[in-house]
C-alpha cells in the first residue's frame, strides 16, 4: 500500500490539533490560573486604604502566591521539566496550599479588601469564586488526572516551608492576619491551627495514595479527609451550634455550623455606618445569636455592655454566657422579643440595631407574622437598620 503523504502545513495543522488534544488540560489550568492571578492582583491594587508594608503584603498574599505557584506547575507541564523530581515536589506542594486556601483560609483570614473592579455583584466577587472554589477544585482534579507523584513520608516536611516563611511576616506586627478578634490577642492558637491544618492534609494525602484499598473507598476517605481539614479552625461553639442542631433540628434549623466568619463580620460592621455611635445605654439586639459567631463581632465592635443577645435555645444560651462575660443573654422566643426585653426592663426605645440569623423556614406562619409585626413596630418607632442573614434555600 502507498503511504498517504501529507503536506508541509497539513502537518503542521495535525501537529499543533495533536498537542492541544494531548495537553488540553495544561492549556485550561494556565489559563483558569493566570486570569485568577491576574484578576486578584488588579482586585489587590484598588485597596488604596492599605498603606505601606500592607499595601504590599495585601497584594502578594498567601492566597496569590499559591495561585502563582500553580500557575508555574501548569507552565512547566509544557516542558522537559515535568518529569523532574522537583516538579513532582512543587505540584504536591501547590496542591496542599490551594486547598487550605481554599477550606480554612476563607474563613480564617482576614479580607482587607473593601474596594471592588465593579460595583455588578457578580463581578466583583468573582475573584473570591475564582480563588477558593474554582481554581482549587479544578488544580485537584488536574491533579489527580495527571496522576501527578505525592510526596514521601520523609519529605513531608517540606510543605511547610513555604507556610512558615510567609507568616514570619507577621511576627512583628500589631495586627495579625486573623478574622476573629480574640486571636489578635492569642495568635499561638490560630497559627497551631493552621500549621495542624497543613501538616494534616498533607499526612493524610500521602496516607490515602499508600494505602490498598478499592477506588470508592479511597474517594470516601478524601472527601471525610478535607472535611475535618475545613472544621480545623472552627471554634468549640461552633460544635455545640452542632450538637443542638442535630438534637433539636426543628428549633435550629438546617445549618450545621453558624454562618461563615466573613458574613458573621460584615453582618456587624453593617448595622451602623462608620461615622455612626451608640449614646449611653442603647443596644444593639441580636436575635438567635446561637453560638455566638456573630455576638463576638458585634461585642468587639460595640462593647459587651451595648448588646443583648437573644436565643431560644437553653444550651447555647449557657455558652454564650460562659464566653461573653458580661453579655446580657435572654432566652425565649425571638418572635416575641419585644415582651421579653419588657420582662428584662430593657426599654425598646433603647434598640438601635438589630441583627438576626433566625431559621425562618422553621417557623410557622403564624409566628413569621408575629415577628414580623414586632420586627416592623421597633424598625419604624426607633428609625434603626435592620439586617437578617439566612443561607438559601434553608
Amino acid at each position: 500500500m502507498k503511504k498517504l503523504k501529507l503536506s508541509k502545513s497539513a502537518k503542521t495543522h495535525f501537529q499543533k490539533v495533536s498537542f492541544a488534544k494531548q495537553n488540553a488540560l495544561s492549556i485550561a489550568l494556565v489559563i483558569i490560573s493566570l486570569i485568577t492571578f491576574i484578576w486578584g492582583i488588579v482586585h489587590s491594587c484598588l485597596q488604596t486604604h492599605l498603606s505601606g508594608f500592607s499595601y504590599f503584603q495585601n497584594i502578594f498574599n498567601f492566597t496569590r502566591q499559591s495561585v502563582f505557584l500553580i500557575l508555574i506547575v501548569a507552565l512547566l507541564a509544557f516542558t522537559k521539566y515535568k518529569t523532574n523530581k522537583f516538579y513532582s515536589l512543587l505540584s504536591f506542594i501547590a496542591l496542599i496550599n490551594i486547598l487550605i486556601v481554599g477550606l480554612v483560609f476563607k474563613d480564617f483570614i482576614s479580607d482587607s479588601n473593601q474596594a471592588f473592579i465593579s460595583n455588578n455583584p457578580i463581578i466583583a466577587i468573582m475573584a473570591t469564586y475564582l480563588q477558593y472554589i474554582l481554581l482549587p477544585l479544578f488544580y485537584g482534579f488536574y491533579f489527580w488526572k495527571k496522576a501527578l507523584l505525592l510526596l514521601t513520608w520523609k519529605k513531608a516536611w517540606l510543605v511547610l516551608i513555604h507556610p512558615s516563611l510567609y507568616f514570619l511576616t507577621f511576627l512583628n506586627q500589631k495586627q495579625q492576619p486573623f478574622i476573629i478578634p480574640n486571636y489578635q490577642s492569642y495568635p499561638s492558637l490560630p497559627y497551631f491551627k493552621i500549621f495542624l491544618a497543613f501538616v494534616f492534609l498533607t499526612l493524610a494525602l500521602i496516607g490515602i495514595k499508600k494505602i490498598k484499598i478499592k477506588f470508592i473507598y479511597k474517594m470516601l476517605m478524601l472527601f471525610l479527609v478535607l472535611f475535618v481539614a475545613s472544621v480545623i479552625p472552627r471554634e468549640t461553639s461552633d460544635w455545640s451550634h452542632g450538637r443542638e442542631s442535630i438534637l433539636h433540628p426543628q428549633q435550629m434549623g438546617a445549618s450545621f455550623f453558624p454562618e461563615p466568619q466573613e458574613t458573621a463580620q460584615q453582618m456587624a460592621n453593617l448595622v451602623f455606618e462608620k461615622d455612626q455611635k451608640l449614646n449611653d445605654g442603647e443596644k444593639i439586639l441580636e436575635l438567635g445569636a446561637g453560638s455566638g459567631n456573630v455576638t463576638k463581632y458585634l461585642i468587639h465592635k460595640f462593647g459587651v455592655k451595648n448588646v443583648i443577645a437573644l436565643e431560644y435555645d437553653n444550651h447555647l444560651c449557657q455558652v454564650l454566657r460562659d464566653k461573653y462575660e458580661g453579655l446580657q443573654v435572654i432566652e425565649g422566643d425571638a418572635c416575641n422579643f419585644i415582651k421579653l426585653l419588657k420582662d428584662k426592663k430593657v426599654g425598646i426605645d433603647k434598640i438601635k440595631g438589630i441583627v438576626s440569623t433566625l431559621p425562618l423556614s422553621v417557623f410557622t406562619p403564624e409566628k413569621l407574622k408575629e415577628l414580623n409585626d414586632n420586627l416592623s413596630k421597633t424598625i419604624v418607632d426607633n428609625e434603626i437598620k435592620f439586617l437578617e442573614y439566612r443561607l438559601l434555600p434553608f
